[in-house]
């Protein structure tokens, strides 16, 4: 009985985050819009600059960990780094950044055209922001893009893909180090490789197509328990903190915490459950030192200390003080979630614990669906309910329910 209640909690937790994915076509649209602004900065830089540039995608994006926010001006954003091949020495950060500037501007000029004739998106526009040039596609989605340069120290600095090394451009004197690609590799290589593949193969039986032959993006849509598990505490976080940004904790911080615990569990039920208390213990460890969430691309040597993903718990506690908070909140959330005291209430008390940590309209569409799926089961006769008031294929039978009362 146990074991059937904590299936079916996970299966409205894992239905709930579902609704909360972008689609196969929202992917390839994302991916497409991509693709147009690669071709067109890799074609103008080599006459505008007199250098090369590119630009890749890095953040939820590449880990297949996104979610759609619950507000805001698109339905989900593309973090992407646009790198110009020139040394450092020979570019600051603020020329480095209005270059990119005018030549986002140009673009959004020429993208109007073939959004015209192709896209017939409703509007586009580019905003400026301290760290990155931001293009919204009416309210399709937006890419964030980070201006960078090559990091000519990469072979001392990361241990993971050190040719990927980059230095970015921020809103201090200072450049910042970063190593997207190899977080990207680092993270690929802590999830679940068996259950990444077995969906994998599912896919591309059912297209009649090799493995190889799937487009890149459709391994961002496969539902890993980790990748489920960042996504479960981010909309956790989003929803706790609607409406109030101040100290919110970092989407970077909660994924690398994840994915640093994360052991190989099968579910996600497993996956939460076993690291949280490994999360917990490391955020409990401030008695001794100065809790570090460290880039796990980086050598972190005395010369070259690897980045500190929490750097503004250093300059403000508030944020530490944020994060334990929330975090504590999270960890008892889910375990009322989880909790037997919920099974005799039924369906209702789910719902409504699934409402305040997930989101109501979010859960009103995986309830009005699972009563689709309810009433089939009724009127097929499969439909059981165990003791525990649970709803399953297990049980006393539930006769069909004709929603208008019967005198038989």
């Amino acid at each position: 009985m146990e074991q059937e209640r904590i299936n079916k909690v996970s299966d409205l937790i894992e239905s709930t985050i579902h609704e909360l994915d972008l689609s196969p076509d929202m992917y390839k649209f994302a991916y497409n819009l991509y693709e147009h602004l690669a071709k067109w900065i890799k074609e103008d830089s080599p006459n505008r600059f007199n250098a090369d540039a590119i630009i890749y995608p890095q953040g939820s994006m590449v880990t297949g960990t996104i979610i759609r926010p619950i507000n805001g001006k698109s339905a989900c954003d593309l973090d992407i780094i646009y790198c110009r091949f020139v040394k450092k020495e020979n570019q600051s950060q603020k020329e480095l950044m209005e270059e990119v500037g005018n030549q986002l501007k140009d673009y959004v000029k020429t993208f109007s055209k073939y959004n015209k004739e192709e896209l017939h998106i409703p509007s586009i526009k580019l905003e400026e922001f301290p760290e990155c040039w931001t293009i919204y596609y009416g309210d399709y989605f937006s890419m964030d893009i980070v201006p960078s340069l090559p990091d000519p120290e990469t072979i001392n600095r990361y241990s993971i893909m050190p040719e990927d090394g980059i230095c970015v451009s921020s809103d201090t004197i200072f450049w910042q180090y970063s190593n997207p690609k190899g977080y990207a590799k680092w993270f690929k290589e802590r999830d679940n490789k068996q259950i990444l593949m077995e969906q994998l193969d599912k896919i591309a039986k059912k297209a009649d197509v090799e493995i190889e032959k799937l487009p890149f993006w459709q391994n961002l849509t496969i539902p890993s328990p980790l990748r489920r598990s960042i996504q479960i505490l981010k909309r956790h976080r989003d929803i706790k903190y609607k409406g109030d940004k101040a100290f919110k904790p970092s989407s970077l911080a909660i994924t690398t915490l994840v994915a640093e615990f994360y052991s190989g569990e099968k579910n996600i039920h497993e996956s939460l459950f076993n690291l949280i208390p490994k999360i917990k213990e490391k955020l409990q460890s401030k008695q001794s030192s100065r809790i570090t969430i460290l880039d796990p691309t980086c050598k972190n040597t005395e010369k070259f200390p690897a980045n500190n993903f929490i750097k503004q718990w250093e300059i403000d506690n508030r944020y530490e003080t944020a994060f334990i908070e929330w975090f504590e909140m999270a960890e008892q959330d889910l375990l009322n979630l989880y909790s037997d005291k919920n099974a005799s209430s039924g369906m209702h008390k789910y719902g409504e614990l699934l409402s305040e940590n997930f989101g109501s309209d979010v859960v009103r569409k995986v309830f009005t669906e699972k009563a689709k799926e309810t009433k089939e089961f009724r009127d097929s006769g499969l439909l059981r309910t165990a003791v525990s008031g649970v709803l399953g294929k297990v049980g006393n039978e539930v006769k069909p329910h004709t929603f208008f009362g019967s005198d038989k």
